[in-house]
C-alpha cells in the first residue's frame, strides 16, 4: 500500500534565505494549494518563519 500525506512542507536553508513550501489540499477536490516564502537569516525574519 502506498502512503499518501495530505498535507507537506519542505524548507531550503542557504546563508541569507531560507525558502518553505507548503502542501494543501486545496479548494477543488483533488486539488492541491502550494505555497512558497522566502526568508532572510535574520532572527527576526527566522521567528516570522516559526510562526
Amino acid at each position: 500500500m502506498q502512503v499518501i500525506f495530505e498535507r507537506c512542507a519542505g524548507l531550503d536553508v542557504h546563508r541569507d534565505t531560507a525558502v518553505a513550501t507548503v502542501r494543501s489540499p486545496g479548494q477543488r477536490r483533488g486539488s492541491r494549494a502550494t505555497e512558497t516564502r522566502t526568508f532572510k537569516t535574520t532572527v527576526r525574519a527566522l521567528a516570522d518563519l516559526g510562526d
